[in-house]
């Protein structure tokens, strides 16, 4: 029977309230995942709001940061043993922009991580941490992701460092991808890479 995975939030980072024990956690919807849907609208909210965007695809796996069954936050990944949404903007497979001592990083080492959502204030520095340490644990070593400047900026006032590969422009969607997306274009979109243990070294309360 499918089932949401869940994985507590370590006591180092907790959002409860003065006046409540509980605390977030990270939970992990597979596609089967009863809860997938309600993961998905709260996702296509959130784009409908900020860029007036039409979210139709998804990526495989997706995550949420919830307490009490509310959720905070939510994203998704998938990883690069498939061919990746964001590789239509670079001008060569992914693996051939990530070195490891000189060599290109093998494909099951990166994954990629999109379709950031928050609504809350503050929640997505909960997200940012709790999905690094998921995606660490499954064996990805280095995650890549499409960023607005505004995400951008967010992540680096959490201490994370990217590096930039292109920029992710309009022209290599169709023209109904162009129309689906709204206004996400006009927000300055790059695809960056990360390490996930430099991430993790930001949060070390999150790094077992």
């Amino acid at each position: 029977m499918p089932h949401t995975k869940l994985l507590a939030l370590p006591p180092g980072l907790s959002v409860a309230s003065p006046s409540s024990t509980s605390v977030a956690s990270l939970h992990v919807h597979a596609p089967d995942d009863p809860m997938r849907a309600r993961i998905e609208s709260y996702i296509r909210q959130r784009y409908q709001q900020r860029f007036g965007a039409s979210v139709h695809e998804w990526l495989p796996t997706l995550v949420s940061v919830q307490r009490d069954g509310e959720i905070m936050a939510a994203a998704g990944y998938r990883g690069a043993a498939d061919p990746l949404f964001l590789e239509r903007y670079l001008a060569a497979p992914i693996e051939k922009y990530l070195l490891d001592e000189g060599a290109p990083v093998a494909r099951g080492r990166i994954v990629e991580a999109g379709q950031f959502a928050a609504i809350r204030p503050g929640a997505g520095r909960l997200l940012v941490p709790l999905l690094a340490r998921h995606l660490h644990q499954q064996g990805f070593e280095w995650a890549v992701s499409t960023l607005t400047r505004e995400l951008h900026q967010r992540f680096m006032r959490m201490g994370l460092a990217h590096q930039p590969l292109c920029a992710a422009t309009a022209d290599h969607l169709s023209e109904q991808e162009r129309a689906d997306w709204g206004t996400y274009y006009a927000h300055g979109p790059q695809v960056f890479a990360g390490r996930l243990h430099a991430i993790l070294a930001r949060f070390p309360e999150h790094a077992a």
